[in-house]
């Protein structure tokens, strides 16, 4: 198992981990700010490698992790959190969206 931290920066200035990541068989991409992530994975360059990893690579999302792999956010997130990028619009490594917590109690839905 190994952890993959997107916004340090000697960490994005390397291409050290693509290797690492091509061979994976999973990616775990855990919760927060789907649009937070969203923006790390583009900088980092790790939304570019995503479609040309091997076909048996599973991505697994978590919360806002499964937000990211959806087309676009729906022009609002749980969170409530501004685009970095200015866009609302995801990876879309799937064509359907996910609302994850939906009528979750003490949260809202935008």
């Amino acid at each position: 198992m190994g952890v993959l931290e997107l916004t340090r920066p000697t960490q994005r200035e390397t291409d050290d981990w693509i290797p690492a990541v091509q061979e994976t068989d999973a990616l775990l991409v855990w919760g927060g700010s789907p649009l937070y992530l969203c923006h790390w994975m583009r900088q980092s360059g790790l939304a570019d490698l995503l479609p040309s990893l091997r076909p048996e690579t599973v991505y697994v999302g978590t919360s806002g992790g499964a937000m990211v792999a959806t087309p676009d956010f729906g022009g609002a997130t749980y969170d409530e959190s501004e685009p970095l990028a200015g866009s609302d619009k995801a990876l879309g490594l799937v064509d359907f969206s996910v609302f994850p917590h939906l009528d979750r109690r003490g949260w809202h839905s935008g």
